[in-house]
């Protein structure tokens, strides 16, 4: 388990700051658990893909349906809600 700070987050994919002790491998699973505002949390199951620049990026594999609605509420602060929809409608 690493605590580390989220830098971007999509429906695909997640990128966060790279701990300082880091031994993990590509292409493992891995559970994100993101810390909301309001408290809850989201857990999203990812695969890591990339390593750089002090940044690790995670590929989304499966979001639960428990977290797919807080998902798209954090999602649709940050972008344009009919983008977010047409992105939703490509999940199904």
């Amino acid at each position: 388990m690493w605590p580390q700070r989220t830098i971007d987050i999509s429906l695909n994919g997640v990128s966060t700051d790279q701990p300082d002790l880091w031994d993990a491998q590509y292409n493992e699973p891995f559970t994100l658990i993101i810390k909301l505002e309001d408290g809850t949390d989201l857990e999203l199951h990812a695969y890591l893909q990339h390593v750089e620049s002090m940044r690790l990026g995670f590929k989304v594999q499966h979001v639960d349906r428990e977290n797919i609605e807080p998902l798209s509420a954090l999602l649709e602060q940050h972008m344009d809600p009919t983008t977010l929809q047409e992105e939703l409608a490509r999940l199904d």
